[in-house]
């Protein structure tokens, strides 16, 4: 990695920041942070890391057709637990980007074996 160039975490918010175990719950946003959560991202913009939260509720799609009011209703929850842009996170996104890690609930870590990822799933 080259000295000057940001290092970029893409963190899912749901299931990873806010607990998500009540799951979709018509898109509200109902439950506390996962424990540590404020405290981990904290830490790491304090390391130099670009903490950016990614998000399908972002995205229109069949589950969500206004992406305005669930921006609007991330950042309300955000802010109401304590997060603050700048301090915890750098920006919201619901697209996949160049990043060095994402941090994921639902991920898979694929390492170059279909057969590993086929067994797991059949």
């Amino acid at each position: 990695m080259k000295k000057n160039h940001k290092k970029v975490l893409l963190i899912d918010f749901d299931g990873v920041i806010h607990q998500y175990k009540l799951g979709w719950n018509r898109g509200l946003i109902l439950e506390p942070p996962v424990e540590n959560a404020r405290w981990a991202l904290q830490t790491l913009v304090k390391a130099g890391y670009e903490v950016v939260i990614f998000c399908a509720r972002l995205t229109k799609h069949d589950i969500v057709d206004d992406t305005k009011e669930q921006r609007c209703r991330m950042e309300n929850w955000l802010f109401a637990n304590g997060f603050k842009k700048g301090i915890h996170y750098h920006r919201m996104t619901n697209e996949k980007e160049g990043c060095l890690a994402q941090i994921d609930d639902r991920a898979v870590r694929f390492e170059g074996n279909w057969e590993s990822i086929v067994k797991l799933f059949t």
